[in-house]
């Protein structure tokens, strides 16, 4: 989006930097301050079972601070350099089919919930790649990030409508 409109790579990198840092402490800040006016007991799933976890695991580690985790920094190498030979490959060969992000992503317990829709929304560019070539592709793309902005003004408006109302309204997992 903001190659369309002209924006500068490094200041608009910036500004996403700047607004994921605020946008974590203010997802913590509410989550408890939520949960201190509420009740931590009266919140519903998922709050009561993710809440308490990471406290869970700070205060293991104050109480008894772990040593090195080998075999995790092992992992965490092993992960960049494969998702680093994904994108090189990406960036290579137009044919290659794999993305480093579904690399990071596909261990996720959402992904179960949204693989249909990503193998529509695969099967839809793979056959407007096909048949109608890369020039309908780039035209359609407006249009795609359109249906991503709608998904998440509805989910906006069903999380706002909860807040005002105070009453449970649609939510995204079973």
């Amino acid at each position: 989006m903001g190659e369309q409109v002209g924006a500068e790579r490094r200041r608009l990198l910036v500004a996403q930097a700047i607004a994921t840092a605020i946008g974590c402490f203010a997802a913590v800040w509410a989550l408890l301050h939520v949960c201190y006016r509420e009740g931590a007991e009266q919140m519903q799933d998922p709050v009561v079972r993710l809440s308490g976890q990471g406290w869970s695991i700070v205060s293991s580690w104050m109480g008894e601070p772990p040593g090195p985790n080998w075999t995790g920094f092992g992992a965490i190498v092993f992960g960049f350099l494969f998702a680093s030979w994904l994108m090189w490959m990406r960036f290579r060969f137009v044919w290659w089919p794999f993305h480093p992000i579904g690399y990071a992503i596909a261990p996720d317990w959402t992904v179960g919930l949204i693989w249909i829709p990503l193998m529509v929304g695969w099967a839809a560019k793979s056959l407007v790649l096909h048949y109608a070539g890369p020039k309908v592709y780039r035209a359609g793309i407006p249009f795609a990030l359109g249906l991503v902005l709608g998904e998440f003004t509805v989910g906006g408006f069903w999380a706002l409508l909860a807040m005002i109302t105070r009453a449970p309204q649609y939510t995204f997992w079973p």
